[in-house]
């Protein structure tokens, strides 16, 4: 009997987490009516309740209402997704077009974003690509390259998450239908061979452009069509063509040997700088996206050919791949030359 006077709770007035009475949080307090957080916290904001990763985690509901605040307190997760933007890209084309008076083309229906930028400058030097003069925009200057008898587009250098989208959009604006992107990779799996491709199914959001597109969740699906087009494309070049998870960052020089150990055990492939982006995009926008990561390098990797990607005729041949992959993706109504 004294023991478990002993054990018995103590009075509390006011509970430690919640700093409210009757909170149910698990003190001694009557718990909370059968209310739900999820609305409450919409009529109040006029925003959406938190995703479910941040829900699901939190079976009491005070805690949910906890987590829901603190979500609307981040501005990167403070977002209303479905809400019309206030600037939008067909503003700043039609600007462009003013300023410099061009035509309203359209630009081929395939586009790539080539964000090394030094196999579009090979292809240039070469007169194997040409410039696209009417597209409008103040960033980048467009190139084509002619495939199997189609104009596809080409862009250099829109690196990282926040400028890949930003073109990304100007070009669904102007009549693409299928973006990808060429970005060399570094390897996090240690199984994964040097030099290989890995075409990312989905990737780690582990950056701020996917949030302004989608809710907050650990991962964002790719176009899983486009995907084994690009694979099936692909696996004839003589480099191990390999489809999985990639982790997308901002910050290249921050990834830490703790981070890169944790990824590669949840079985992350490699780590680059645009895919989830793109992906968020692409799902929001209704754009077919896709990437192709060139894995070049690791932390772990001593050999001479760090950072090789290997003659830019291979390079080609990987983009010309691309090309075929994302045709193959239009609608058929749609396919054909386009000059």
């Amino acid at each position: 009997m004294v023991q478990e006077e002993a054990r018995a709770p103590k009075p509390n007035n006011r509970c430690p987490v919640a700093g409210q009475r009757n909170c149910g949080c698990g003190c001694d307090q009557t718990a909370h009516k059968q209310i739900s957080g999820d609305q409450e916290l919409q009529s109040r904001t006029g925003r959406p309740a938190p995703p479910a990763f941040a829900r699901d985690s939190m079976p009491d509901q005070s805690l949910r209402m906890e987590m829901s605040k603190l979500i609307s307190r981040v501005p990167l997760l403070d977002h209303a997704w479905d809400a019309p933007s206030a600037f939008t890209p067909e503003a700043l084309l039609d600007a462009v077009r003013v300023e410099r008076n061009l035509p309203r083309d359209p630009v081929p229906q395939v586009c790539v974003l080539e964000f090394d930028g030094d196999l579009t400058d090979w292809l240039v030097a070469t007169e194997r690509a040409k410039r696209w003069r009417s597209w409008a925009c103040f960033h980048t200057s467009m190139e084509t390259v002619e495939v199997d008898g189609a104009c596809f587009g080409l862009i250099a250098r829109t690196i990282g998450g926040p400028y890949a989208v930003l073109v990304a959009e100007q070009l669904a604006t102007s009549g693409a239908r299928v973006i990808l992107g060429l970005t060399s990779a570094g390897r996090v799996s240690p199984d994964l061979r040097i030099p290989s491709l890995v075409v990312p199914a989905k990737a780690l959001r582990d950056e701020g452009t996917s949030h302004h597109y989608l809710p907050p969740a650990d991962t964002v699906e790719g176009d899983a069509g486009l995907a084994a087009a690009l694979q099936g494309e692909l696996s004839g070049l003589g480099l191990p063509v390999v489809t999985g998870t990639v982790w997308t960052t901002d910050a290249p020089y921050r990834e830490t040997a703790e981070q890169m150990k944790r990824h590669a055990s949840n079985g992350i492939l490699a780590v680059e700088m645009q895919a989830a982006s793109l992906f968020a995009f692409g799902a929001a926008r209704t754009v077919r996206c896709g990437v192709v990561a060139h894995v070049t390098n690791s932390v772990d990797h001593c050999s001479a050919d760090q950072f090789d990607k290997g003659t830019h005729e291979l390079g080609f041949e990987i983009l010309r791949a691309m090309f075929r992959a994302a045709a193959r993706c239009l609608p058929k109504s749609s396919r054909g030359p386009a000059r």
